[in-house]
């Protein structure tokens, strides 16, 4: 006797016990044990119901995980009564079919020719099988279990019921069964085989397997999805639907016909639905969720990040979300500093804790939708970040680093001359800077259409951009007076070749802001005066970049200097003392990515250098090694 024989003769011999039990059994008594069953599993599968909440939050965006939560664990319960019906087959007699069984629909199964029916992951698949079974001659399509005892005992208990069942493996089978004119019962949401089209289903497009659209158009079946929605107990509803001219249509619109019927099905009642199956795992969209402090610098860095991210991975299309994070109070925002130090993967749908340290529309924001990937800006949202991040089972990554331990995140990425160091510490030159070369177009013909006052074509166009005070040094309002004074001095000489294109910041102090309309107001080699904190444009950045053939930049704003020595070649000049940022300029004018005025009188020389270009510089590029990153390091 070999062993396989032995092991499924003895594992045969122990269904058949327990089919025996709990067919005699009453059903409350096995129903209630199967839904302890479901409420164990629930709690005891970890990853099943990590699944389960991702599933949730991709189809129902506006469900919150309080929701989601409910939902799934009901589906679990479920899932407990419909294994209890699979090992109650020998019950489900065609007389109990029929009296524990309503049908809507029930004229599509008198009709003269067979169909195709289709169906998912969800009610009681033995129940469907077994009503479909007691009106029409039918057979199921079935795909081999991991067990095979189990799969072989199930099938032989289905063959008894007086249920067809075909290897999906064998095709010939398949068509002798449709000659004789079998209904055949498809899954169109498992199994997806090589190339399958990918249809919408709810916020994302899945593969979705097209056999059984493929053999109705090639016998000239007609299509019907079957539906079990579990009523009360032992009492079910099946509800059948024909999808509506499948000769006449292509494979891809019936699929979406199928995919739309069920979403109706489903929002009508969701916790029939199998959520623990992973529906999505192939589906390109990816959800990207960015937490904005309200700092419109750090926002910028975020937004950067999320498109160097859209551009190294083309074959997925990201969603992003912005998401304004408001505390309660600083208490708050640092009990969320501390919190994030225990986040695991026992907050996957949670987040309860942001409940009571965010405001009540943050939270709202934050805990709606889904997320893939949660990006944040500096020290203070990270704690949101990875809390956030752990509740959406989302990689969590961060701009500049904080507080909170690298290793709670996926990948910090830190400005070089910060020398934060780590095993997921990505460096880079200065800030991050990037944007959709179209939105950059675009951004830059609302500027010169509203703000250009003087025609740019044949001279060489400096942009200058004066910003103010930082949180670490006050700007010094002497030194930026004679910095603009000098590059006043090299405009009036060169008024024949040269145009400046200024703007301020709205951290400019109101001393400067004087200085500048002073010098610069009505002159001739002007070609325009943007004064931020009077009238302000969000485009005024970009124009100028675009606009411009050299940039001379105040060093009180890095994620500034870093955007204009991308795109242009830059003159810094020191507006603030601050340690960190003149150390910056200095770093940048030492590997000849910009060039750095040390005091007014070296304005006039640096200007020519810049417009002669005698003095090469090398563009900031840190989209090569962030790209490079996403490719290789994150999954997604």
């Amino acid at each position: 006797m070999s062993l396989l024989f032995f092991r499924r003769w003895t594992g045969m011999l122990l269904f058949r016990v327990i089919i025996w039990v709990l067919s005699v059994l009453p059903a409350g008594i096995v129903f209630s044990a199967f839904s302890l069953f479901g409420r164990i599993f629930f709690f005891c599968a970890v990853k099943k119901r990590l699944t389960a909440y991702k599933n949730l939050k991709i189809a129902f965006p506006d469900i919150d995980f309080k929701t989601a939560h409910r939902i799934a664990k009901i589906s679990c319960i479920k899932f407990g009564y419909n294994i209890a019906e699979t090992f109650r087959l020998p019950v489900l007699t065609k007389a109990y079919v029929r009296k524990h069984l309503s049908v809507v629909g029930e004229e599509l199964l008198r009709e003269k020719d067979s169909a195709v029916i289709v169906g998912i992951h969800e009610g009681s698949w033995e129940m469907l099988n077994a009503s479909l079974a007691a009106f029409i001659p039918y057979a199921i399509l079935a795909q081999q279990q991991r067990h095979l005892t189990l799969d072989y005992f199930l099938n032989k208990l289905r063959v008894e019921q007086g249920l067809s069942v075909i290897d999906s493996s064998n095709l010939r089978e398949l068509v002798e069964y449709f000659r004789k004119g079998f209904w055949v019962g498809f899954a169109v949401d498992g199994g997806y085989e090589e190339n399958a089209l990918t249809v919408p289903f709810f916020t994302r497009t899945v593969p979705t397997p097209s056999g059984a659209v493929r053999f109705a158009k090639k016998f000239n079946k007609d299509i019907v999805c079957g539906y079990v929605q579990r009523i009360r107990g032992q009492y079910h509803g099946l509800t059948l639907k024909k999808v509506s001219g499948v000769a006449r249509k292509d494979t891809r619109a019936i699929l979406e016909e199928i995919n739309h019927i069920y979403e109706d099905f489903i929002r009508e009642e969701p916790t029939e639905y199998g959520w623990f199956y992973k529906r999505f795992k192939y589906a390109p969209q990816r959800d990207v969720v960015i937490l904005d402090d309200g700092r419109p610098g750090h926002l910028n860095q975020s937004l950067s990040l999320y498109e160097m991210m859209a551009q190294a991975r083309p074959e997925l299309a990201f969603r992003k979300k912005l998401v304004p994070v408001r505390f309660k109070n600083t208490f708050c925002r640092m009990i969320a500093q501390v919190s994030a130090l225990w986040a695991s993967g026992y907050c996957s749908g949670c987040a309860a804790c942001l409940r009571y340290l965010l405001t009540g529309d943050s939270f709202r924001q934050a805990a709606t939708g889904n997320a893939d990937v949660v990006i944040s800006t500096g020290s203070y949202l990270a704690g949101v970040n990875v809390i956030l991040a752990r509740a959406h089972q989302a990689v969590p990554l961060s701009v500049f680093g904080s507080a909170v331990p690298a290793a709670k995140f996926h990948t910090v990425f830190s400005p070089r001359h910060d020398q934060r160091k780590g095993k997921n510490v990505v460096q880079f030159e200065g800030a991050l800077s990037f944007k959709d070369p179209l939105v950059f177009q675009q951004e830059a013909d609302h500027f010169v259409e509203q703000c250009v006052r003087t025609p740019l074509k044949g001279f060489y166009a400096i942009g200058v951009l004066i910003g103010g005070n930082t949180k670490d040094a006050s700007c010094d309002v002497d030194a930026v007076k004679q910095y603009l004074e000098k590059i006043a001095e090299y405009a009036a000489a060169h008024t024949g070749s040269v145009r400046l294109l200024l703007s301020t910041s709205r951290r400019t102090p109101e001393a400067i802001e004087s200085v500048i309309e002073g010098l610069f107001a009505d002159k001739e080699y002007v070609g325009s005066l943007i004064i931020a904190n009077k009238k302000n444009y969000p485009w005024v950045l970009s124009g100028m970049l675009a606009c411009s053939a050299a940039m001379v930049v105040s060093n009180d704003s890095i994620s500034m200097i870093s955007e204009a020595a991308s795109r242009v070649p830059t003159l810094i000049i020191n507006s603030v003392a601050s340690v960190r940022h003149c150390t910056f300029a200095e770093y940048l004018a030492t590997h000849k990515h910009a060039l750095l005025a040390r005091s007014p009188a070296e304005i006039s020389s640096l200007l020519t250098n810049l417009k002669s270009g005698t003095i090469p510089l090398v563009k900031l590029d840190n989209q090569q090694i962030i790209a490079e990153h996403f490719r290789t390091k994150v999954s997604l």
